[in-house]
């Protein structure tokens, strides 16, 4: 009979570890460095983090994101760096705005930078 507890209790532990630590629920953008206002030339890494229940970055799961330029496409040049990292160089002044999608969020997420001369 302990034996068959022990079984349930570990199947539960397993599935609170899985469907908690390591789903992702959500995504968030970091832009680094963070700004209120870029100048010309600077370069922007944008990178897209998963998120777990909890908050915090899921532990060895991977996503795949797009990025598609909303208005402003002009204003920067966007490198692909990896699945979920991306290098933005700013090279005019303006507003610029990214609509960043992946399978996981429930929403695209917007992005706006502001570029100003030196």
């Amino acid at each position: 009979m302990n034996l068959i507890f022990g079984f349930v209790f570990l199947f539960a532990i397993a599935f609170f570890v899985w469907h908690y630590f390591f789903c992702i629920y959500e995504t968030r953008v970091i832009l680094s460095p963070l700004k209120p206002a870029y100048e010309i030339n600077d370069s922007i890494e944008i990178s897209v983090e998963p998120l777990n229940s909890f908050g915090i970055k899921s532990p060895f799961r991977k996503i795949s994101s797009q990025v598609n330029v909303l208005q402003g496409k002009s204003i920067a040049e966007i490198k692909k760096e990896n699945e979920n990292k991306f290098l933005l160089i700013a090279k005019n002044k303006g507003n610029l705005v990214l609509e960043i999608s992946n399978k996981f969020s429930l929403l695209n997420e917007l992005v706006k930078i502001k570029v100003d001369e030196n």
